[in-house]
């Protein structure tokens, strides 16, 4: 599927402009970042550059969320427990924008 950029930016992404002009808004919708760990910092970086607007992530971890996660990691929640991480901030990324590419490594 082909990313309506100008659509995205019309309505997600309107409030990021004058912070960042358009075209880097554009950039940042056609940019591709890596995070390996998706749980605590990994996982808030992963929603916050979701959240201005990169439009394509790999993101690599090997690990489940657990109870013991639940004081430390912005997603561990019943709900989470048991689940990989990669995969739950994958689904958080399409959440904040529908149109993202997000390709997980669950296996390392």
């Amino acid at each position: 599927m082909q990313m309506n950029v100008d659509a995205l930016i019309a309505n997600e992404f309107s409030r990021n402009i004058g912070l960042l002009t358009e075209a880097e808004q554009k950039e940042l919708l056609q940019s591709r970042v890596a995070v390996v760990g998706a749980g605590g910092v990994g996982g808030l970086h992963i929603m916050t550059l979701a959240r201005i607007g990169v439009g394509k992530f790999n993101i690599a971890d090997t690990d489940t969320f657990e109870p013991v996660n639940v004081s430390r990691k912005l997603v561990a929640e019943n709900s989470t427990y048991g689940r990989n991480k990669a995969e739950v901030l994958a689904e958080i990324v399409k959440d904040i924008n529908p149109q993202a590419e997000v390709t997980t490594f669950v296996e390392g």
